[in-house]
């Protein structure tokens, strides 16, 4: 890599983990990284700005790159639209020692939604370890969210929310308060190496990182609810439900963003069973318009991002050689 060439460096901070790759103007992807998970709500402000140093390290070195290369950054990430948060993240990368021309944090729906529509324009659904709707229209309006709460007040219909509700059936039909009708019970302590509910709470709260390991069985219970496990499918229902409710709330905060095409993303799609139970439950309730399941992850639409955002055009050649290095840097990670 020439010394002179300009660099972009995109993040994509979900609940579970983190992202980062570096990549030129052209599209050409340098490197990738993972990492643990960059949301401030539930991680400390010192384990956060470990990850996001580390991963500007490993793409760096990965890269053969210096610090002075990096003209564009942009970051999507949970509560990347809290004020607090975004200023946490701009003292981190400063004090890396990085001084991008262009720096941008947002919520880690934008580079979802980017990855796409290949804009920054329409509606995205995130259904991973949280939830979230999120819409953006075109000029400086500000954009329109409906749920991203958190596991604690919110996140219904995520893979949390989804593990939640079965522990919680698992334990009210141990206690006799309610009723397991199908193997719901016999199939999760299985997979979680269990011989009876009771070890739960051992399992559950004595666990360093108990969100995610509760988020974790959401795709259990999805493999269930597909075979016809009928707690699972009740389950499952639900959290849909919910999920087409936080696109509607979304619309009536605004009916032009019903003409919106809507992209769907995270963890829960994909399944092809959940995206098409989804996909059926919005058609009942009126949606007509695309669905789109993105080609590329997150992480990619952040990267475009960081290149709009320093005036740069994604063109076919660009997209087609985001495609081509990408796959190259998934086989280095």
């Amino acid at each position: 890599m020439p010394l002179n060439s300009d660099l972009f460096i995109g993040f994509d901070g979900g609940g579970t983990k983190t992202m980062c790759i570096i990549g030129d103007a052209k599209g050409t992807i340098l490197a990738c990284a993972t990492g643990a998970s960059t949301n401030l709500k539930s991680r400390s402000s010192k384990d956060v700005k470990e990850v996001i140093h580390t991963l500007l390290a490993e793409v760096l070195q990965s890269a053969h790159a210096n610090k002075e290369q990096v003209k564009g950054i942009f970051v999507s990430t949970a509560g990347g639209d809290r004020e607090e948060d975004r200023e946490r993240w701009k003292q981190w990368i400063f004090e890396y020692g990085l001084v991008p021309n262009e720096l941008t944090i947002v919520n880690d729906a934008v580079g979802a939604l980017t990855a796409g529509t290949k804009t920054n324009t329409g509606i995205v659904l995130i259904a991973g370890t949280g939830s979230i709707a999120y819409a953006v229209k075109e000029g400086n309006t500000r954009p329109i969210r409906s749920g991203g709460w958190g596991y604690l007040l919110g996140d219904e219909g995520s893979g949390y929310d989804i593990g939640n509700q079965a522990l919680k059936m698992i334990l009210r039909a141990y206690d006799g308060r309610g009723h397991d009708k199908g193997t719901l019970t016999t199939s999760i302590l299985e997979q979680t190496g269990l011989e009876n509910p009771e070890q739960l709470i051992t399992y559950i709260y004595e666990d360093p990182y108990p969100r995610k390991l509760i988020a974790n069985l959401a795709k259990h219970v999805v493999l269930l609810a597909e075979q016809g496990e009928t707690n699972a499918k009740d389950i499952i229902q639900c959290a849909i439900e919910e999920l087409v409710e936080l696109v509607k709330s979304v619309i009536r905060h605004d009916q032009a963003c019903k003409a919106f095409p809507l992209v769907i993303a995270g963890g829960l799609f994909s399944s092809h069973y959940f995206r098409e139970e989804f996909e059926r439950t919005m058609r009942i309730n009126g949606w007509n318009q695309s669905i789109i399941s993105p080609q590329y992850p997150p992480i990619i639409g952040s990267y475009m991002c960081a290149i709009l955002q320093n005036g740069e055009i994604i063109t076919d050649q660009v997209e087609q050689n985001i495609n081509n290095s990408w796959q190259r840097a998934l086989k280095v990670v």
